[in-house]
């Protein structure tokens, strides 16, 4: 370590005509700094970081309450991360503000602070310190990693997510069903996804349930959970992926065994025989080339460009997961779908009328 730098008795002649020149310079005191100011200042900052944690309510799309064993870890892996960082924000934040204040300029001081150069204990503490943070967090971050990676077990539920814009396509391998924007699994049984993009990337998110999977185009990523609460979760894609990204949401219904295993049956079944108005409408529904686009099972309706409609009408949502699925909303949809959703592929050939568009309702709510 170098000695402090000490100034000479005797200063040269450029010197003592700098220090008379500071001398006669008038002195510029500060008004607005003052042990008040700080105290106010502090009593803020705790207060905004109170009132941040307001936002820590059970909402819909919060990662906060975990109801999944991946998200459990990823949990206990963000709050003792948190809390650290806090405390280093903190420790760091309040050295730096007794410093300003302890060695601000005084009013009655002119002299020149003593000048020190380098203190190896000093900097041997503030490298080590980071360094033992950082080790620890890797550590916890390490196992958190390796437990999310791990191998789902052997009877682990198959499904397979491809991501379009803006919508979300849905395999049952093990069962033979397809559908679209809601995923049923059943509780307490492990349910692993192969995640694919038709078109563009696309990110797989779940807040209460899983951490964010990247869809790539070309490629096949894959996550699993166990889901361990009942309840219709609301997820979308966090990845940017066109114009209606924001509007490219989902839901996974988490039920009970049996309920599951009623769902699968369901939804293995074709579409049922139409009569009255629902008949007329999928009469309608080939002739205005619907059936391009779509697959009714069960009908000539083969179309692979949009979602499997087979069932359409059994789904909390529509249009991506982002309306409610009534009568209402179907028609609207109809009405007007590059209004409601700017983009999307639904494009008609022919303008509906507004009783092309009371019929075609009619068999979409009859494909239960």
């Amino acid at each position: 370590m170098r000695p402090p730098v000490r100034r000479p008795a005797q200063c040269t002649a450029r010197c003592a005509k700098r220090r008379q020149h500071r001398m006669q310079a008038p002195k510029i005191v500060s008004s607005w700094w003052s042990p008040r100011l700080v105290i106010l200042a502090i009593v803020g900052a705790v207060a905004v970081a109170l009132l941040a944690g307001c936002g820590a309510v059970d909402t819909p799309q919060t990662a906060l309450f975990p109801r999944s064993d991946n998200n459990q870890v990823i949990n206990d892996l963000f709050a003792p991360l948190t809390w650290l960082a806090i405390v280093i924000f903190i420790l760091v934040q309040g050295l730096l503000l007794y410093s300003v204040y302890r060695f601000r300029v005084r009013d009655d001081d002119d002299s020149i602070p003593p000048q020190v150069h380098g203190n190896t204990r000093l900097e041997i503490a503030w490298t080590l310190a980071p360094s033992i943070v950082v080790v620890i967090m890797l550590i916890l971050t390490y196992q958190a990693m390796a437990q999310i990676e791990a191998a789902p077990p052997d009877d682990a539920l198959r499904v397979r997510v491809v991501g379009h814009q803006w919508w979300w396509e849905v395999h049952y391998l093990d069962h033979d069903v397809v559908t679209a924007n809601e995923i049923h699994i059943p509780i307490d049984r492990a349910v692993y996804f192969e995640l694919e993009s038709n078109d563009v990337i696309h990110s797989f998110w779940v807040p209460r349930l899983m951490g964010k999977r990247d869809l790539m185009p070309g490629s096949t990523n894959t996550i699993w959970f166990t889901p361990s609460e009942e309840g219709l979760y609301a997820a979308q894609c966090a990845e940017y992926c066109g114009t209606a990204h924001a509007q490219m949401r989902f839901h996974v219904v988490v039920e009970s065994e049996t309920a599951f295993n009623n769902w699968l049956a369901k939804q293995q079944e074709p579409a049922a025989e139409m009569t009255g108005d629902a008949a007329e409408g999928a009469s309608l529904f080939i002739s205005r080339a619907c059936v391009t686009c779509h697959t009714i099972r069960g009908t000539d309706s083969i179309g692979t460009i949009g979602p499997d409609l087979t069932h359409v009408a059994s789904r909390a949502y529509l249009a991506g997961g982002i309306m409610e699925n009534t009568p209402a909303n179907v028609s609207d949809w109809l009405s007007d779908p590059q209004g409601i959703k700017p983009g999307n592929k639904m494009i008609l050939p022919v303008e509906l009328s507004s009783e092309d568009i009371r019929l075609l309702t009619a068999y979409i709510r009859a494909l239960r």
